[in-house]
C-alpha cells in the first residue's frame, strides 16, 4: 500500500514538471520567434510573438526588455516605456538603457532621456554612435543647440554613414539661419539609403516648413517662401500644402497691416494651387466686400452732387420761363402794342437762359462750399452798408464773399496758431459738443485728408474723447490695428474715464481682427490693472488658441501676473499647464497638475 502511494507520487510530479517544462519551452519559442522577425524588420508581427512570450512567462525580464524593443521599432513608443518600466521596477541593472532612452525621449520626458543615454554611453552595450545621436536630440528638442551639434558630429565620426545625423545638423543650422549650410547637410541626408528613407525626407519637408512659416510671421516673405518651396526636394505633397498655407498666413498678416490689395493676391495665388479650396474663396470674398466699401462714401456723395445740381437746373430753367411768361402777359401800359417786349427781350434765348443757369450754379456752389467756420459773424452783417432803394436786394449768399480775403485756405493747418483743426463739417476745438461717433459721421466723412487732420490734431491733444472716437471707428472700419493703438495707448493712460472707453474700443476692434495679438496686449494691460482676472486669462486663452508658438513667453509673463492677482484660479494653471506640455517642460507639467488636483478637491470640500 505504501509502495502504491510512492509511485502515484511520483507519477504526479513527473507529470507536474512535464507540463511546466512545457510551457517554458512554449516560452522560449515565441521569444525566439519573435527576435526572428525582429531581424526580418516584419516589426508588427514580433510584437505579437514577444506579447505571446511574455504572457506565458510574466516574470522573464529578458523577453520583457525584447517587447519592449518590438514596441519600439513598431512605432508604440507608450508601449515600449511601459515595457522598459517594468523592467526598471523589478531590477534596473538589468534594463536596456539605449532604447529606454530612446522611448522616454519619443514621449516627451527629456530629462530622464538624458539620464537614461548617458547609462548606456557608460555601460557601452550599444553603438555609441547612436547613443551620441540620441543625446543630440535631446539637447536639440532642449533648445542647447551647441550641445546638440557637438554630440552629432561624435556621431558622425565614429559612423559617418549613420542616417539622421545630417538630417539633425541641417535643422540646428536652421536655427541659426544658416540656410546654405542646412541645405547641403539636408541634401547630403537624402544620399544615405535606409528603411526610413522616406520618413527622413518628411520630416526635412516638415521642418523648412515651419521655419518657412516663422518668417512669415515676422514678415519676412520672400525668405519664408524660399523654405517652404525648398521642401519640393525631399516632400512635393507637404510643400505644396505648405505653400497654400503660407500665402494664408502672409495674407492674414497683410490684412492685420491694413494691405487688403495686396492680401488679395496672396489668396489669389494660394487659390491657383488649390481651386476647391473654400476657406480661401470665403477669405476673397471678405475682402471683395471690404474694397467695395472703400467706393461707398464717394460715390454716394457723387451721386448726391449730381442730384442736387439737377434740382437747381430745373428750378433756374422753371423760374426762367415763369419771369418771361410774366412779362409777355403783363405789358407796361405806357409802351404801344408794338413794343411788347423791349429790345434786349428779343436778344437771342438761349445766351440769356444759358447766363442764368451759370450765373444760379456758381451762387450754388458759392453756398455748399462755405464752411461753418467761414460764415461772418452776425454783428459784421449789421454793420454792413445800408442797402440803397433803387437797388436790387442782396441776396444772402453773396455775403461770405466779402470775407474770402480773411479765411484760411481749406487745407492749411491753422492749430499753431489757434489751437484747432479746421476739416470738412467739423471743428474739433475744446468746446465740441458731439455726443457720439454716429453725431460726428452724419457731418464728417473718412477721407484720408480729414482722418490724417483729426490724427494730428488728437496727438497734440491725446485725451480728446471725440476725436478718439472718431479716428478708432474710422481705423477699425479700414482695418488699420495698428494705427488704432498708437492712438489708444497714450489715449488711456490720461485718466480713468478715457481707459474705460479706450476697453470698451479696443474690446470691439479684437472682434474684427485677423491678428489680435497687438490688441490683446495692449487690452490686457487695462484688465491686469483693473484686476480683472476672468478677463485676462480668457484673452491670454484666445492668443494662445492662435498664437501659441510666437508668443509662448508673452503668456508665461502674464499668467505670472495673473497668479500673483489670483493665485488660486484654476483657469491661470490649467493654461499654464497647456503652456509646458507645448514647450515640453515636464517637471514645470506635473506641478500644474498636482495643483489643479488640489484645487479640484478643495473645491468639493
Amino acid at each position: 500500500m505504501r509502495r502504491n502511494l510512492i509511485k502515484l507520487f511520483m507519477v504526479s510530479l513527473l507529470v507536474t514538471l512535464l507540463s511546466v517544462l512545457s510551457w517554458s519551452v512554449t516560452a522560449k519559442q515565441m521569444w525566439n520567434q519573435g527576435r526572428q522577425l525582429l531581424k526580418q524588420k516584419n516589426y508588427s508581427e514580433a510584437v505579437t510573438a514577444l506579447e505571446k512570450a511574455v504572457e506565458l512567462d510574466e516574470g522573464n525580464l529578458v523577453y520583457l526588455n525584447w517587447l519592449g524593443q518590438a514596441y519600439l521599432l513598431n512605432k508604440q513608443y507608450q508601449e515600449a516605456l511601459g515595457s522598459f518600466e517594468k523592467v526598471k521596477e523589478k531590477a534596473s541593472v538589468l534594463v536596456w538603457n539605449y532604447p529606454y532612452g530612446l522611448a522616454l525621449l519619443k514621449t516627451g520626458k527629456v530629462d530622464e532621456a538624458i539620464v537614461a543615454l548617458e547609462k548606456a554611453k557608460k555601460l557601452k552595450k550599444f553603438s555609441a554612435s547612436k547613443i551620441n545621436q540620441a543625446l543630440g536630440q535631446c539637447y536639440y528638442e532642449k533648445k542647447d543647440f551647441e550641445k546638440s551639434e557637438e554630440l552629432i558630429k561624435n556621431s558622425l565620426k565614429v559612423d559617418p554613414t549613420l542616417p539622421g545625423n545630417k538630417m539633425y545638423l541641417g535643422m540646428i543650422y536652421l536655427q541659426r539661419n544658416e540656410y546654405l549650410k542646412a541645405d547641403e547637410e539636408f541634401k547630403n541626408e537624402i544620399k544615405l539609403s535606409g528603411d526610413d528613407l522616406e520618413e527622413r525626407k518628411s520630416t526635412i519637408a516638415k521642418v523648412l516648413v515651419e521655419f518657412g512659416y516663422k518668417n512669415i510671421s515676422e514678415g519676412k516673405f520672400n525668405e519664408g517662401e524660399d523654405l517652404i518651396k525648398s521642401a519640393l526636394t525631399f516632400n512635393a505633397e507637404i510643400s505644396k500644402k505648405g505653400l497654400i498655407e503660407g500665402y494664408i498666413k502672409e495674407a492674414d498678416y497683410l490684412l492685420s497691416q491694413g494691405k487688403p490689395s495686396e492680401a488679395k493676391e496672396k489668396l489669389e495665388a494660394a487659390l491657383e494651387l488649390d481651386p476647391g479650396n473654400t476657406n480661401i474663396k470665403l477669405k476673397l470674398d471678405a475682402i471683395k466686400g471690404t474694397d467695395l466699401k472703400k467706393y461707398i462714401v464717394p460715390v454716394a456723395g457723387g451721386i448726391v452732387g449730381v442730384v442736387i445740381v439737377f434740382i437747381i437746373l430745373i428750378v433756374i430753367i422753371k423760374s426762367s420761363k415763369k419771369k418771361k411768361q410774366a412779362a409777355a402777359e403783363s405789358p407796361p401800359e405806357s409802351q404801344p402794342v408794338e413794343t411788347t417786349a423791349p429790345p434786349v427781350a428779343e436778344a437771342p434765348k438761349q445766351e440769356e437762359q444759358v447766363t442764368e443757369v451759370v450765373e444760379g450754379i456758381e451762387e450754388k456752389a458759392k453756398e455748399v462750399k462755405v464752411e461753418p467756420s467761414e460764415v461772418p459773424p452776425e454783428q459784421e452783417v449789421e454793420e454792413a452798408p445800408p442797402v440803397e432803394p433803387e437797388a436790387p436786394p442782396v441776396e444772402a449768399e453773396a455775403l461770405p464773399m466779402q470775407e474770402t480775403e480773411d479765411v484760411p485756405p481749406q487745407d492749411d493747418i491753422t492749430d499753431a496758431v489757434t489751437g484747432t483743426i479746421e476739416v470738412p463739417g467739423i471743428s474739433l476745438d475744446e468746446e465740441i459738443t458731439y455726443d457720439s461717433i454716429k453725431d460726428i459721421l452724419k457731418v464728417h466723412n473718412t477721407e484720408k485728408e480729414s482722418v490724417e487732420k483729426v490724427k494730428k490734431f488728437l496727438l497734440k491733444k491725446q485725451d480728446h474723447v471725440e476725436a478718439f472716437k472718431y479716428l478708432s471707428k474710422t481705423y477699425i472700419d479700414f482695418g488699420d490695428f495698428d494705427l488704432l493703438i498708437d492712438i489708444s495707448e497714450p489715449f488711456i493712460k490720461a485718466n480713468e474715464e478715457n481707459m474705460i472707453l479706450g476697453k470698451k474700443v479696443l474690446e470691439y476692434a479684437l472682434k474684427k481682427a485677423k491678428d489680435i495679438r497687438k490688441v490683446a496686449n495692449l487690452l490686457n494691460t487695462i484688465y491686469i490693472k483693473e484686476k480683472d482676472v476672468e478677463k485676462s486669462v480668457m484673452l491670454m486663452k484666445s492668443i494662445f488658441d492662435s498664437h501659441l508658438e510666437t508668443e509662448v513667453q508673452y503668456l508665461k509673463t502674464n499668467l505670472k501676473k495673473l497668479l500673483e492677482l489670483d493665485k488660486k484660479n484654476i483657469k491661470v494653471h490649467y493654461l499654464f499647464m497647456e503652456i509646458y506640455k507645448f514647450t515640453k517642460e515636464d517637471k514645470m507639467l506635473e506641478l500644474e497638475k498636482q495643483i489643479i488636483e488640489k484645487l479640484k478637491s478643495n473645491d468639493k470640500e
